[in-house]
């Protein structure tokens, strides 16, 4: 394949995934070794994310073919983009956890619900519970709800049946 017909594919791959919705992590990888920057991608694609190392004018072109603003300030240095269309939170967490045991990978930026999210604000998105951890959650909360209630009902039923069984005794009498 030709080197303007990778760059294309490239190109359709990366808007593709920004036409779907998917968020983008991107991170300067500069001084990571092979085995590392295999390490990080096997970690982050463990985690449904998808790791491609991705020129930063492929990157505009592919935002801008999108409409997507503000990305300026980002995109400078090497860039590894994960990019996740199921649970962006959790390839952050693993990406961030990553980035704590190894300063050679450093995420610049976050594009996250039509927002982009950099520094403190990208970390504290990790933070953030996963899709899985919030259902995990309600569930949780449902589950308390339809137990109390169960309880009350049988409550009131156990009161029902022993008010109709204390009317019976008095007739018999």
């Amino acid at each position: 394949m030709a080197d303007k017909e990778k760059k294309q594919q490239m190109l359709t791959d990366v808007s593709s995934y920004l036409e779907k919705g998917c968020g983008v992590i991107m991170a300067d990888f500069k001084g990571l070794t092979v085995s590392e920057l295999e390490e990080i991608r096997r970690k982050a694609e463990g985690e449904g994310g998808t790791p491609k190392v991705v020129k930063n004018t492929l990157l505009e072109k592919a935002f801008e073919a999108n409409k997507i603003q503000g990305y300026e300030s980002i995109l400078k240095g090497n860039t590894l983009a994960f990019f996740s269309g199921e649970d962006l939170i959790k390839v952050l967490k693993v990406v961030f956890d990553y980035s704590k045991n190894n300063e050679k990978l450093n995420v610049k930026g976050v594009y996250f619900d039509g927002k982009f999210f950099a520094g403190k604000e990208a970390e504290a998105l990790s933070k953030l519970p996963s899709k899985k951890e919030l259902l995990a959650m309600v569930v949780g909360s449902l589950q308390g709800v339809i137990s109390n209630f169960v309880g009350t009902l049988n409550g009131v039923l156990t009161t029902f049946v022993g008010t109709i069984q204390a009317i019976e005794d008095k007739n018999n009498k």
